[in-house]
């Protein structure tokens, strides 16, 4: 249940965060602010986000209150290791989970991450490099790993 929610305006749009009483539950672009609760949870949000935009951070230590089926909860913890400025492709996350063949699902869990930035799906790309499947759009993928500096990055895929 979502008990607080807010709103951060950022270089690439216009961020919808919402969190229950345990974490932060969704992190969203979104076309218009609605009314909302913040809670402490949101103002550390916002902040970490606010840091991270200007380049001051490129990890976060935010709370997360994630429902998710078990093999998309290790998706998501593996693409959270990712580190800033590196990006990985779905296979090598199906590898790291020991599920060699699973690219595509992999990419599946991936696309179903509600905590866009903090869990730093835009990172994940095709095992040739090319970006693709992100829900903020394509374009903010890019401008995402561009501001990490990501798209200097060898591949080795």
């Amino acid at each position: 249940m979502v008990l607080a929610k807010g709103y951060l305006e950022t270089p690439l749009g216009l961020l919808e965060i919402t969190a229950n009483a345990v974490g932060i539950t969704s992190i969203s672009f979104t076309e218009k602010a609605e009314p909302g609760v913040e809670s402490d949870l949101i103002v550390e949000a916002k902040t970490q986000l606010i840091e991270y935009f200007s380049g001051k951070r490129s990890e976060f230590d935010l709370e997360i209150s994630l429902d998710l089926p078990p093999f998309h909860t290790c998706v998501l913890d593996a693409v959270q290791d990712i580190p800033y400025g590196t990006m990985r492709s779905y296979g090598q996350i199906a590898r790291e989970l020991g599920a060699a063949n699973m690219a595509q699902a992999v990419g599946s869990a991936n696309a179903k991450n509600p905590i866009l930035i903090v869990i730093p799906c835009h990172r994940v790309v095709a095992s040739n490099g090319d970006l693709t499947g992100y829900s903020g759009g394509l374009e903010r993928k890019r401008k995402l790993l561009e501001m990490e500096g990501a798209l200097r990055q060898v591949s080795l895929f």
